[in-house]
């Protein structure tokens, strides 16, 4: 298993931290939605969750803790959205924060 990640020094990261018993990596999170507000802000909420050393009878991780978490966002300078169909399951393949 990974070493915890540092909780980030954003506003709220602390209770997210202390919902989820660490910092999520938010891989394989889904994007609930996204609300670009250009000059003003930006919001995006996530659903993430942390996963157990346990597994299921097919082999899956369990998961430990869920939650959905809300991202405000202000001063974009630059943003780079790829998927493949935005109407479906929005994956975040990989996170930096």
């Amino acid at each position: 298993m990974l070493p915890p990640l540092p909780v980030p020094t954003i506003p709220g990261a602390d209770a997210v931290a202390a919902w989820f018993t660490m910092w999520p990596s938010f891989h394989d999170a889904e994007v609930l939605s996204f609300h670009l507000n250009r000059g003003a802000t930006s919001l995006i909420r996530v659903h993430a969750w942390i996963v157990s050393s346990r597994t299921d009878d097919r082999g899956f991780f369990l998961k430990e803790r869920e939650g959905i978490v809300r991202f405000e966002l202000r001063g974009i300078k630059w943003l780079s959205l790829e998927g493949e169909d935005a109407d479906r399951q929005n994956v975040i393949g990989e996170a930096c924060l």
